[in-house]
C-alpha cells in the first residue's frame, strides 16, 4: 500500500495518539490481507488519491471523501471494534495515597 494515502488521511483526521495508533495498526492489518488491500487500493485510485506511475502526485483528500470511502471505513471500524484505544495497565499502589478528599489505599 503507498504511503501518501494514509499521511493523506491522517492529515484530514487529528495527530494524536488515540488517532495515529489505530490507524497505524489498521494499516499493518490490511497490509497483511491482500484481498482488502487491492479494495482499499482500487478505492483509493478510483477518487484521486493514491500515487500511480500515471498519477505520481495525487490530490490530496477532502473532507467530502471521507464520505465517498466507503470500504476504507468499514475496515477501519472493525479493525477499532477489535481493538482497545485506551492503553490496559494500572498504576502500583504501594501506599496509601490522597487525591483531593479521596484515598487510595494500597
Amino acid at each position: 500500500m503507498v504511503q501518501n494515502e494514509l499521511v493523506n488521511f491522517v492529515h484530514a483526521c487529528s495527530f494524536s495518539t488515540t488517532v495515529i495508533s489505530p490507524l497505524c495498526v489498521c494499516r499493518y492489518d490490511i497490509s497483511q490481507h491482500p484481498e482488502v488491500e487491492r479494495k482499499v487500493v482500487q478505492e483509493l485510485d478510483l477518487l484521486g488519491l493514491l500515487a500511480t506511475p500515471e498519477r505520481p502526485n495525487p490530490r490530496s483528500i477532502e473532507y467530502a471523501d471521507l464520505s465517498r470511502l466507503t470500504y476504507l471505513n468499514c475496515v477501519i471500524k472493525v479493525r477499532l471494534g477489535l481493538v482497545t484505544l485506551v492503553p490496559c495497565f494500572l498504576a502500583d499502589v504501594s501506599a496509601t495515597s490522597c487525591f483531593s478528599a479521596h484515598a487510595m489505599c494500597a
